[in-house]
């Protein structure tokens, strides 16, 4: 205690205990990842002479196919931003914990990717996916991620890091820095082909990410509208998102079914209201619940009170739902992926002699009866399904209103659809002995990071505006920041289900991209650079205008300021300060629009919940 009273004494930092959302596979077997010495280097000196090897066919990867400029929306030619990759972001580090990694910073999302060492032995350490790997998922997280500008506020992607708590834990993301941790640390010392492995992670990376996109626009507390304000889970979430969410999926159902061949279903004892009003009756869903109950007769899971409230919890039927929906799978699904020990399909994979479901198909168990048959038919059309619930966008030609409520919430087309504090945190490590071990529920976010905003949102033509100013009560300019673009908006959904494509394939993948939604309108995605409003006083404001720099001198004066244009927002809330209801001891710089309807920034004490 006197150690991090002293930190905070000198460094001026908040310490935050981590929220996470969590993704579980429960059949998985795998060894947790350990903190042990073999993981370790001897000293940090040990690192320049490292050699490393990975469990990836890397000579695969050179005749992987780059992105195409069918798999995003774009009106401008952006490909080669896309596909590129510096090699001078990619680095070999090493943890206080002395666990090497390999990371690579992706000069269009920004986002950085780590990969941390499974084995260390006789000067040799082994990765899951080693240095060509690993920009090759930073590729293709940009090909399969459904983003929109909230990428920019996404810290971090690790592979392997030395947090994981639960042996059947395959990934969480976390919501105070912005991390998504995925973990697959059992490869069997074999190889494995690229497809084979990113099939595994990316479906993990999917989940984490529509966590990080809810918690980017659906987690804040609305100051303007209490009614806009619904608390679940110790966080905040969009009371208008959710009605429409529930409404679409038809969380409302209050049905059974009762199943011959499948007697000892929840869906014979439970409806889907059941399920998803646990989240505001927990006691009445306990004294109904039964342990004998299965959703399916290729999972003869344990179910428990618990498991069931996290999986129907709120939170996570944002990114289990959104997933379902949008994922696209690596292999399609007639085929599969096999070596000689490992087998990759359609539905999941086999490591050894266990066979593993992707998360998101057991999500699809919960909606839909799966059993063998179904499994040997393949046929995985509306016409062919049972279903268990009615939670199935597609079966009720709900694809596109699901879509587009999501583009709505995201703020697509509006001028300003968020803003975000800057991302300046780091881990605390524990001293044990000779050695420090990574907290696992402990960071460090500078205080100043909270002082540090960046704009985001969409304009029609990029070339009416340069940039936008923040002006006082007098019209004075306080700060300013042109307009960075990316020139591209890779958020879709998709039409119907999807079949999987294998990558290489390029038939099938061109099936598997005509399957997407995209917005009818293309808008320029923009961002501001960080803007430091450290002399922003609680209660005090700055009105938002763009300026066109007619002048060409990078710096906007009062008469190139486009007073007579309005900046359009969303009718959601703009916060910086998202999620758990822990933060309300922060302020919080909100938008809003005042009397005359000019958008404004706020410096503002986030309210307690009544």
């Amino acid at each position: 205690m006197k150690h991090w009273k002293k930190i905070k004494k000198h460094l001026k930092t908040l310490f935050i205990s981590l929220n996470l959302n969590l993704i579980f596979f429960p059949l998985l077997t795998s060894c947790i990842i350990n903190q042990e010495s073999n993981r370790k280097i001897q000293n940090f000196d040990q690192l320049t002479k490292l050699e490393t090897k990975t469990y990836l066919e890397v000579n695969q990867i050179s005749s992987w196919p780059l992105i195409s400029n069918k798999e995003f929306l774009a009106k401008d030619e952006i490909l080669d931003r896309v596909n590129y990759q510096n090699e001078d972001n990619l680095m070999l580090k090493v943890d206080e914990d002395l666990i090497p990694f390999w990371e690579y910073k992706d000069p269009y999302t920004q986002v950085v990717f780590r990969d941390y060492a499974l084995n260390v032995k006789n000067n040799q350490a082994t990765f899951l996916l080693g240095r060509e790997g690993l920009m090759l998922l930073a590729r293709e997280f940009k090909r399969k991620i459904s983003f929109s500008s909230e990428v920019l506020n996404l810290s971090l992607v690790a592979i392997n890091d030395a947090v994981q708590s639960n042996s059947n834990q395959n990934g969480f993301y976390s919501e105070q820095n912005h991390v998504i941790n995925v973990f697959f640390s059992n490869p069997q010392k074999t190889l494995w082909k690229p497809d084979q492995i990113l099939a595994i992670l990316m479906s993990t990376i999917f989940h984490e990410y529509t966590h990080h996109l809810a918690n980017s626009y659906i987690s804040s507390q609305n100051w303007t509208q209490s009614s806009f304000n619904l608390v679940a889970q110790n966080r905040y979430f969009d009371h208008n998102f959710w009605n429409q969410f529930s409404q679409i999926l038809r969380y409302n159902d209050s049905k059974t079914l009762k199943l011959k061949e499948f007697q000892n279903n929840f869906a014979s004892q439970f409806s889907l209201k059941d399920l998803v009003d646990q989240n505001f009756q927990p006691a009445s869903f306990e004294l109904k619940f039964s342990s004998k109950k299965h959703f399916s007769p290729l999972i003869n899971s344990t179910y428990t009170p618990e498991f069931l409230k996290y999986i129907y919890s709120i939170d996570e039927l944002i990114a289990r739902e959104y997933t379902k929906y949008a994922y696209e799978q690596y292999v399609n699904i007639h085929d599969e992926l096999s070596n000689s020990q490992n087998k990759i399909n359609f539905f999941g994979y086999k490591v050894n002699k266990n066979f593993n479901y992707y998360t998101h198909i057991q999500d699809w168990f919960r909606t839909i009866y799966f059993d063998q048959n179904f499994l040997n038919e393949k046929a995985w059309t509306s016409t062919k399904v049972q279903h268990l619930y009615p939670n199935d966008v597609f079966a009720s030609n709900k694809a596109l209103n699901f879509y587009n409520l999501f583009l709505q919430v995201i703020g697509y087309g509006k001028e300003i659809n968020q803003i975000y504090s800057e991302n300046k945190w780091h881990y605390l490590y524990d001293d044990h002995g000779q050695t420090k071990l990574k907290n696992k529920e402990q960071i460090y976010i500078e205080d100043d990071a909270f002082q540090k905003l960046r704009i985001t949102g969409f304009v029609q033509n990029k070339e009416e505006y340069s940039g936008i100013v923040l002006l006082n009560k007098n019209n004075q300019i306080v700060t300013f920041s042109k307009l960075n673009y990316l020139n591209s908006f890779n958020f879709f959904g998709h039409k119907t289900y999807d079949q999987g494509a294998t990558i290489t394939n390029l038939k099938e993948r061109q099936i598997q991209i005509e399957n997407r939604i995209y917005p009818q309108k293309f808008y320029y995605s923009y961002y501001t650079d960080f803007l430091n409003l450290a002399n922003l006083t609680q209660n005090d404001y700055y009105k938002l205008y763009f300026y066109k720099d007619k002048n060409n001198d990078q710096i906007p004066a009062l008469n190139e300021i486009l007073f007579e244009h309005t900046i359009s927002i969303p009718e959601r809330f703009i916060s910086s300060l998202k999620g758990p209801l822990s933060q309300n001891k922060w302020n919080n710089y909100v938008i809003a629009k005042n009397q005359d309807g000019i958008p404004f920034l706020q410096n503002i004490k986030r309210k307690e919940n009544n």
